[in-house]
Formats: C-alpha cells, structure tokens, sequence
C-alpha cells in the first residue's frame, strides 16, 4: 500500500474515532438525567476542592456562648452543640465524603479488575476457583463485611475506606470476568495473539481498554454507594471520630438535639440525600449513554 493511502486510512479511522467521541458527547448533553448527575458530581468535587476557602470559620474551634444558635447571617446553617459553624463543617465534610468515595472506588476497581481478567481470561480451573471464592466473599452482606473489617482494623476513616474497597471488589471482579468472556475470542484479541502478544499484553492493553465502558458505569454508582455506607458507619461510631467534620459524624452528634435545633441534622442529611442522588443519575444516565445496544 502506498503513503498515500495509509495516509488517507488514518485519516478515515481518525475522522470516524472522532465521530464516535461526537456521538457519545451528543448522547450524554441529549440526556437530562446525565447532565444534572455531572453537574451535582462536579458540584460535591468542587465543595472539596474550595470548601476550606469558602469555610468562614475554624470547623472544629468550640465556641460555647454560641451554642445551638438557629440559622442567620452569622452562621449560615446554625452552630451544633458545642458553637462550632455547621456551615463550614459540612463545607470540610465535603472534602472527607469524596476522599472516602474515589478512594474506596479505588481499592475495589484494582482488585475486581485483576481477579476479574485473570479469571475471565484463562477460565478453566483459575476461573472456577476465583469463582467460588467471590461466591463465598458475596455470601456476606456488603455492610456488615464493612462493618466486620472496621471492627478487626479499629475504628477510623482510612479503615472505612478500606472496608468499603474489599466489599466492591467482588461486584468488580464479576463484571469483568463476563466482559472478558465474551471479549477473549474477538478477532483482535486473535490478532494480536497471532503477531505474538503475551497474555499480560493481551489482558491490559486490547481486553481491557475494550470493555472500560461498564467499569466506569458502576464506579460511578459505587462512589455514591460507598458515600452512604461511609456516612452510615461514622454514624455508628465505627468511622470519622469526634471532632471530624464528617457528615454522618455530624448527624450523629445531631440526633440528640432533634426537637430543640433540628437544623444540625437537616443540613448535613440534605447534603448526603443530595449528592447521592446526583451520582446515581450521572450512573444510570451513563449507562444509558455507552450501551451499544439502546442505540442500534
């Protein structure tokens, strides 16, 4: 083949590689459901990035005069028991709740992906075995495998985020493992092998790019996940430990105070209730957006 016409080739995988990210842009700003996800996504990522800059005051300085003070210009979201500014404890919170999520998110996708492509990839008795083990690793409930991590490691926030990551490991690790069984025997998984392409090379360089599109759905909807289970076991006393500005801390210290200053619980709860939500929608709308199949 002449220059010419590798030169034109390339350009005509470039143009069509192109029209292909157009398609996708054009699907995920044609999706509502998406793109207030994203926004509310980027809005909790922005919280954490300059919520300490927005914060007007010290989180965790104790100011008693001013204790259980109602919402005002001088507290924007009140003061909690012991006078400290609720507005710039759930600013802080922001940054501990994103930690928390990309983190764990983390942990779970290098462990699901790893078992997942060596099981997926040599099947036989490899996949049976890491089969069976996911199978027993799924017999326990995922909050109470967190809650039994926390309660080995001690009570802590890193050690949260690592019981978070172990109990998504196995939602990974079968979501891999049926991509990459029905991805192994495609023809390019063929042709490299023929050139001479290594199994490592073959896993991480032309399976796995190639079946990325689920990972990211369900990073997307375990990221709010391990936001509420994250916010449920410092609820517990089993997470962020006084005086943490942590929001399911924060509800805690709160619940004694419902009746007499209700908006301890109400700010940090909106906050949880919120974000949430819009990670759920940027997950489902992204699974709408990179199927295939509801656009054929």
């Amino acid at each position: 083949m002449s220059a010419h016409a590798l030169t034109l080739a390339g350009g005509g995988q470039g143009r069509r590689a192109r029209t292909r990210r157009e398609i996708v842009w054009g699907r995920f700003l044609s999706s509502r459901l998406t793109v207030v996800g994203a926004l509310l996504m980027l809005g909790l990522i922005g919280l954490a990035l300059f919520g300490p800059a927005l914060a007007p005051r010290d989180p965790i300085a104790i100011n008693t005069p001013d204790r259980l003070q109602a919402p005002s210009l001088a507290h924007f979201f009140g003061t909690d028991e012991f006078g400290r500014d609720l507005f710039s404890r759930v600013l802080y919170g922001a940054r501990i709740a994103v930690r928390v999520g990309i983190i764990s998110v983390v942990v779970a996708m290098a462990g699901g992906i790893v078992l997942g492509l060596i099981g997926g990839f040599y099947g036989g008795l490899v996949d049976t075995v890491l089969s069976r083990l996911l199978e027993v690793w799924l017999a326990f409930p995922g909050l109470l495998f967190a809650i039994a991590v926390v309660a080995m490691l001690g009570p802590s926030l890193d050690n949260v985020i690592i019981a978070l990551g172990l109990e998504a490991v196995p939602a990974y690790a079968r979501l891999v493992r049926g991509s990459v069984l029905s991805a192994r025997n495609e023809q390019y998984v063929e042709a490299a092998r023929a050139l001479g392409a290594r199994d490592a090379r073959l896993m991480w360089h032309h399976i796995l790019p190639n079946i990325i599109a689920p990972i990211i759905v369900l990073s997307s909807l375990r990221f709010g996940g391990a936001l509420l289970a994250g916010a449920g076991l410092s609820f517990i006393g089993l997470g962020a430990q006084p005086p943490t500005p942590e929001w399911g801390a924060i509800l805690a210290s709160g619940r004694v105070y419902m009746r007499q200053a209700p908006w301890i619980t109400v700010f940090p709860g909106l906050s949880i209730a919120i974000f949430v939500l819009g990670v759920n929608m940027l997950g489902d709308g992204l699974r709408d957006v990179l199927d295939p199949r509801l656009h054929d």
